[in-house]
């Protein structure tokens, strides 16, 4: 009886710390460089490269309301991402081009703030690790 009792307390605390196990992590971006305070900056998180600037794993729209806006995942789970944001001023869901040769029109950004000169930067330049509670800040 004694060895039933331990056991059952055993597996009690098993469950009850699996259930408090972390299932990731928190990744917070920030965005700065905001110009004015209309629309919204989107924010898409992306986990593939075949999906990067087509598909969010996924993604956040903040109200343009500074110069600095703040976005958090939570239950990230540890691997490697990269970021895209841009700022839609407009709030047509896309990030407005201009001119012949489809220059933005819109400030936009990427996770490791690489340049981009003639297109957008790969997803090798963009992606950043997650293994922990982490933050990055993209400038616009």
């Amino acid at each position: 009886m004694k060895g039933k009792g331990l056991f059952l307390y055993f597996l009690s605390f098993v469950l009850t710390s699996a259930g408090l196990a972390q299932d990731g992590y928190e990744l917070t971006v920030s965005v700065k460089n905001i110009k004015n305070q209309k629309g919204k900056v989107r924010i898409c998180l992306t986990n593939k490269k075949a999906d990067f600037l087509n598909d969010c794993y996924r993604s956040r729209d903040v109200a343009a309301g500074g110069k600095t806006v703040t976005a958090n995942f939570k239950n990230i789970p540890a691997g490697e991402y990269a970021v895209a944001a841009y700022h839609d001023e407009d709030e047509n869901g896309e990030l407005n081009k201009n001119g012949l040769f489809g220059i933005p029109s819109e400030d936009y950004g990427f996770s490791n703030n690489p340049h981009a000169f003639f297109g957008p930067p790969n997803y090798e330049k963009c992606t950043f690790k997650v293994a922990a509670d982490t933050m990055i800040v993209i400038g616009l």
